[in-house]
């Protein structure tokens, strides 16, 4: 904003709508279609996926082992990608 951009955001209301957002890129359940690819050369990205939990409530990622942190990136990017697309349409 202090450089002049308009910035428009969006409260998240779950951690899971974030998750949510990228699971739907990787694979939609209903099309099958992938729009999201992770490169294998992404190791630690990957890993962190794979190894991502929930804790013990069901709400949120489980940060103990800090497999969220990676993943939370990636998810705010695709959030953040999807709510453009909403308001460019």
């Amino acid at each position: 904003r202090e450089f002049g951009f308009r910035v428009r955001t969006r409260r998240i209301a779950h951690v899971k709508d974030k998750i949510h957002a990228v699971g739907r890129r990787l694979r939609n359940a209903l099309t099958g279609e992938t729009t999201l690819y992770l490169d294998p050369a992404l190791k630690q990205t990957v890993s962190a996926f794979e190894r991502l939990t929930w804790d013990s409530e069901g709400r949120d990622m489980d940060k103990r082992h800090g497999f969220d942190h990676l993943a939370d990136c990636v998810a705010y990017l695709v959030y953040g990608l999807d709510t453009c697309m909403e308001w460019r349409n």
